[in-house]
């Protein structure tokens, strides 16, 4: 057998996975891809698939969002290295951030505020992409 053979089948099955990946787009964005976050108290109710969450978290290219209580407080969103940061409060759009979301690729993430000029951690939470994130 040649390695032909053997790069083949691994070419089309690099192929496939290309072909069938879904491409998700905000509904409110201008088409762009957009990253979403719902986070919970409880690792129980993420897993369970619960509608009670404490946190939505979500950007696109232009602007972002968390939504606490029902209501979108501007964010400014960021990744370092591999973890998704938001940054917010009721001026964020103005550069002043009063707290911050740091969520972890496997869904850990912590809240805390921004305390004289330091961060300091209040609360875990368990959170996992919504269906439509990228």
């Amino acid at each position: 057998m040649t390695k032909w053979n053997y790069l083949f089948p691994i070419a089309l099955l690099f192929a496939g996975c290309m072909a069938t990946t879904p491409t998700q787009t905000s509904n409110t964005s201008s088409g762009d891809a957009y990253l979403a976050w719902y986070c919970f108290g409880s690792y129980a109710d993420m897993k369970m698939g619960s509608r009670d969450f404490d946190f939505y978290a979500y950007s696109d290219l232009n602007e972002a969002y968390v939504n606490v209580h029902g209501e979108d407080v501007p964010a400014k969103f960021g990744m370092n290295g591999l973890d998704a940061e938001y940054l917010f409060g009721p001026d964020a759009k103005r550069g002043r951030y009063d707290y911050f979301l740091i969520i972890e690729p496997d869904g850990d993430a912590k809240y805390g505020d921004f305390d004289s000029g330091s961060t300091r951690t209040r609360s875990y939470y368990n959170c996992r992409k919504a269906a439509n994130s990228r």
